[in-house]
């Protein structure tokens, strides 16, 4: 059943010497006090004289019953054709689960006078009509949710008074006060109308303003209800894009990032806002001799901008939308120290949201000349094998250690002036394993040299045999 199909309307009053429901809409009650089951929502309905007379001087006023069926809003106002001084009331019903604008109600309240009263035109096409004004919000309740109940089982009734149509319609629109919540009529009097003296309980607290926020296709807010200044944060959302956030305040009149109706505040779609999406693309960044992201400390740029870094540390970079298309590409350029450059052509057309992109980059490598010195440094005794130029890359710790702890595993290296570095390995040393294995794989290579410039100069192999004699007699 849609809204509209669940609004009844109702005219109740005194007419002929008698009180009686003189029409019924969308089914007429033909005796008021037997109910079917199709018009058992017009029972709550009763004779308003007691509590019209206890608050106004002449009226109209206003009824709203919070009932387990639902919301009854009522009109009143004296009928002059009745020899008693009757009234008539019309009401519309809302059932249960479902919420009216309170400002709609209004409208709709004075349309059914016009049609109901005035012209006494019963007719269910043009009270239909008349209806069709009353919207629904999205409330899930008005009244607060009742904490005593009255002794006597009757309702329990307060009143409050407006000066003006602008401010009964703000009454109507924001049911939800919490001076409300343990009653169950509340009677609104004009206050030119209003009886001195009364014995119902007055509500004089200020009107809160508090909206439901609706959300839409693509808009949902982290608050269900919020109040005139306060902010909320707005999350818009495109398949297979990054969500964006946005605080948004509520002020009194509409604005791009929502509309205003009664006390909804609907939230407009990332369409109609025109909001451009971006998809996130993570850039891996590894060595090819394994060295992790970590370590690495790279630069990367991605059409020109540079990338942004995760909570957690990772790479990312923010693709437009509007750079998305088929056959589209981006320039990626990734540099860090001790790499070579990295430069490719990404491939937007398809990307996906949170993709990875793998970078591999090549440590760079670099010749050092390596001068090994054998003996006491200050002897005459100390020997010198020929420079080896020794290939290195950036990323190997022991390149590390030679420019920043001038070591060489575990021996001194002296950097010497352009390039180079000396490794003084003394005769009497405390040795290691790190020093032996490191120290055979060079005099491996060192004896392959020597073999090599035997077949040139014999005499100069010979005169090296002693230091080589030392080493490996260790």
């Amino acid at each position: 059943m849609t809204f509209s199909e669940s609004i009844k309307v109702d005219l109740y009053g005194q007419y002929n010497n008698n009180t009686e429901h003189v029409y019924s809409y969308p089914e007429k009650i033909t005796n008021q006090y037997s109910f079917t089951e199709s018009t058992r929502w017009a029972a709550p309905i009763t004779d308003p004289r007691a509590l019209f007379q206890s608050v106004c001087k002449s009226g109209p006023c206003y009824i709203v019953h919070r009932h387990k069926n639902g919301y009854y809003y009522s009109y009143i106002e004296r009928n002059a054709a009745d020899s008693r001084g009757g009234l008539e009331m019309i009401t519309i019903f809302i059932p249960a689960g479902r919420h009216a604008c309170g400002g709609s109600v209004l409208d709709a309240l004075g349309k059914l006078r016009d049609t109901l009263i005035l012209a006494r035109r019963y007719d269910d096409e043009l009270v239909r009509n008349c209806t069709a004004c009353v919207t629904e919000c999205h409330s899930k309740e008005f009244f607060p949710v009742k904490t005593k109940q009255d002794s006597t089982g009757q309702p329990t009734a307060a009143f409050r008074t407006f000066k003006d149509e602008t401010e009964l319609r703000n009454i109507l629109t924001f049911l939800k006060q919490k001076e409300y919540a343990d009653i169950d009529k509340l009677i609104l009097v004009p206050e030119y109308d209003m009886k001195e003296g009364s014995n119902i309980q007055r509500i004089t607290a200020p009107v809160t303003q508090v909206f439901n926020v609706v959300a839409c296709r693509g808009a949902v807010a982290d608050r269900e209800e919020v109040a005139l200044g306060e902010s909320f944060r707005v999350t818009y959302t495109k398949d297979d894009f990054e969500p964006l956030i946005h605080d948004v305040r509520l002020s009194a009149i509409s604005v791009p990032a929502y509309v205003i109706n009664g006390n909804d505040v609907c939230l407009r779609s990332p369409e109609a806002l025109g909001i451009s999406f971006s998809k996130k693309l993570f850039v891996n960044v590894e060595s090819n001799d394994g060295k992790s992201q970590g370590f690495i400390k790279a630069e990367v740029m991605f059409s020109g901008m540079p990338a942004e870094r995760s909570e957690d540390g990772r790479v990312y970079v923010m693709v437009p939308e509007t750079d998305v298309f088929e056959g589209s590409s981006a320039a990626l350029d990734v540099n860090a120290t001790h790499f070579e450059p990295y430069h490719v052509s990404v491939a937007l057309d398809g990307l996906r949201n949170n993709s990875v992109f793998n970078v591999r980059l090549t440590p760079k490598t670099r010749v050092i000349p390596i001068e090994f010195r054998f003996g006491d440094t200050g002897s005459d005794e100390a020997c010198t094998l020929p420079v080896l130029n020794v290939h290195f890359k950036e990323t190997d710790p022991i390149y590390y250690a030679m420019f920043v702890k001038q070591r060489f595993h575990g021996y001194d290296a002296v950097r010497l002036p352009g390039e180079g570095f000396r490794v003084n390995i003394p005769d009497k040393d405390d040795w290691t394993e790190e020093k032996a294995g490191w120290l055979k794989i060079v005099l491996i290579v060192v004896g392959i040299l020597i073999v090599s410039l035997a077949l040139v100069c014999g005499g100069y192999v010979m005169g090296h045999f002693d230091v080589l004699g030392k080493i490996f007699g260790r």
